[in-house]
C-alpha cells in the first residue's frame, strides 16, 4: 500500500509539472487565499501585542478621571477643580500612591529657530512625569517649586522641530533612550501666544499609549499653575492616579468617584483604568482574529473553487487514460486516490508558499507601522491547515466523478 501511495504521489507531481501554466494559475489561487489568512491573523495578533505593550511600559495600576459639568448645570455657577481638592481625593484611600492633575490646551508656539507651530500645551506637576514614566534627554522636569514660573519642557519630536538641526536619532534596542543632544535648547526661550517661556528640559521619546489622550512627544509641558494663568479658559479636567499594585479597581473607582462627588457635587465623572482597557483589548483581539480569519477564508474559498474547476477539466482531458487504467485492472478507489492526491499536492504546495508570503506580508506591515515583529505559529497552522482542508474538499468531487466513469463508454467516446 505504501508503494502504491508513493507511486500516486510521484505521478501527481509529474502531471503537475507537465502542465506548468495550469498548475501555476491554480497554485496562485491557493497561495493568495492562504497568504490572506496568515497575514490577516498575523497582523491582528501583532497589532494587539503592540497595544498591550503600551500598558506594559506604564503598568496596569493606573486610573484616570475626567471631570465634566452636569447636563443641567448652570454655566455661570460652574465649579473648577483645584489642587487642594485633588490632594483631598488622593488622601481618600491609602491605595492611592500619587495623583497628577493636568490641563491641555492648543496654542501657537513661536521660536526663533522654527516656523510658528500649533502645539498642545500640557499643564502638569512633577507627579505627572512619575506616573507617565517620562524621562529626560537633557535638563530637568517641571518642579512643584516652579508654581507660576514660565518654565517649560519640550516633547522629543517638538524639540527636534524647534532645534532645526534634525540629527538622526539613535536608540538603544529595547529602550527609547535617545543619543541626540539638545543641550543648546536648554535656557532658550519660546513664545506661547504672548508669553515667553524658558526651556528647562527636553523629554525622551515616549511610545504611543491608549491611556493618555494626548501626544507628549509633540507637546509643551508647563507648570500647572502657569497653564491656568496662561489662558483664562483653561481648567483642570483630568487627573491621573497611580494605585498600589493589586488594588481592587472597582472598589477604588467607587472610592475616587465618591470623593470627587463630595468635592464637586455638580460634576459629571468619566473614569478609565489600565486593567479595564487591557480586558477590552483582549476581547477585541478575539473578535478581531475571528473577523480577519473569516475575511481571509473567503479568499481561500475562491482558491478552492479554482482547484475544483481545474481538476474537473483534468478529469475531462484524461478520460481516455482513466478508461485504459480501469480496463487493465485499476479499481475505482485507485482512480479516486490518484486525483485526490493530485489536488492535495496542489494545496500543500500552494499552502506552503502562501504561508511564507503571508508571514513576509505581516513583517512588512509590522515594520511599516513600527509594531515590532514577533513570530507566531498559530496563524501558520491555521492558514496551512485551512488550505489543505480546502484542497481535499475541492478535489474530492472531481476525484469521485472520475472514479464513477464507465471505462467502456469513455473509450468509445474517445474513439
Amino acid at each position: 500500500m505504501r508503494m502504491r501511495y508513493n507511486h500516486h504521489v510521484r505521478e501527481a507531481l509529474h502531471n503537475l509539472y507537465m502542465s506548468k501554466l495550469r498548475t501555476g494559475l491554480t497554485l496562485l489561487g491557493i497561495m493568495v487565499g492562504t497568504a490572506s489568512v496568515v497575514a490577516l491573523v498575523f497582523c491582528g495578533q501583532l497589532a494587539t501585542r503592540h497595544a498591550l505593550e503600551q500598558f506594559s511600559n506604564l503598568g496596569t495600576n493606573l486610573f484616570a478621571v475626567n471631570i465634566g459639568q452636569a447636563d443641567n448645570a448652570d454655566p455661570k455657577n460652574k465649579q473648577n477643580l483645584t489642587l487642594s481638592q485633588v490632594i483631598t481625593v488622593a488622601k481618600s484611600s491609602p491605595n492611592i500612591l500619587k495623583a497628577a492633575p493636568y490641563t491641555t490646551n492648543y496654542m501657537m508656539l513661536i521660536s526663533s529657530k522654527a516656523a510658528p507651530i500649533s502645539t498642545n500645551v500640557i499643564g502638569a506637576t512633577d507627579e505627572f512625569a512619575d506616573i507617565m514614566k517620562i524621562k529626560l534627554v537633557n535638563g530637568r522636569f517641571i518642579s512643584y517649586l516652579d508654581k507660576t514660573q514660565y518654565f517649560c519642557v519640550l516633547g522629543y519630536e517638538l524639540a527636534k522641530k524647534i532645534q532645526g538641526n534634525m540629527e538622526q536619532a539613535s536608540t538603544l534596542l529595547g529602550s527609547l533612550a535617545p543619543l541626540v543632544d539638545f543641550r543648546r535648547l536648554i535656557g532658550q526661550q519660546i513664545r506661547l501666544e504672548n508669553v515667553y517661556f524658558t526651556i528647562v528640559g527636553v523629554a525622551a521619546p515616549l511610545p504611543e499609549n491608549m491611556f493618555l489622550y494626548t501626544d507628549i512627544n509633540n507637546a509643551v509641558i508647563v507648570p500647572l499653575s502657569a497653564s491656568l494663568i496662561l489662558n483664562k479658559n483653561t481648567i483642570i479636567r483630568d487627573v491621573l492616579f497611580k494605585l498600589k499594585a493589586g488594588s481592587n479597581i472597582q472598589k477604588m473607582k467607587q472610592v475616587i468617584e465618591q470623593s470627587f462627588s463630595q468635592q464637586m457635587p455638580g460634576a459629571k465623572l468619566f473614569s478609565r483604568s489600565a486593567k479595564e482597557l487591557l480586558a477590552s483589548v483582549g476581547k477585541q483581539r478575539k473578535t478581531f482574529a475571528l473577523l480577519l480569519s473569516a475575511i481571509g477564508s473567503i479568499s481561500l474559498l475562491v482558491g478552492g473553487i479554482g482547484v475544483m474547476n481545474i481538476m474537473l477539466v483534468v478529469v475531462m482531458e484524461r478520460r481516455r487514460e482513466i478508461g485504459i487504467r480501469m480496463t487493465v485492472g485499476a479499481k475505482r478507489h485507485d482512480i479516486r486516490e490518484m486525483f485526490l492526491i493530485e489536488s492535495t499536492a496542489l494545496s500543500l504546495i500552494g499552502g506552503v508558499i502562501g504561508a511564507l508570503v503571508g508571514v513576509l506580508t505581516a513583517w512588512i506591515l509590522a515594520t511599516a507601522n513600527h509594531w515590532g515583529f514577533h513570530f507566531y505559529t498559530t496563524p501558520l497552522v491555521v492558514g496551512f491547515s485551512a488550505s489543505v482542508l480546502v484542497g481535499i474538499i475541492s478535489g474530492y468531487f472531481p476525484a469521485y466523478r472520475a472514479s464513477k466513469l464507465d471505462p467502456i463508454r469513455v473509450l468509445q467516446s474517445a474513439n
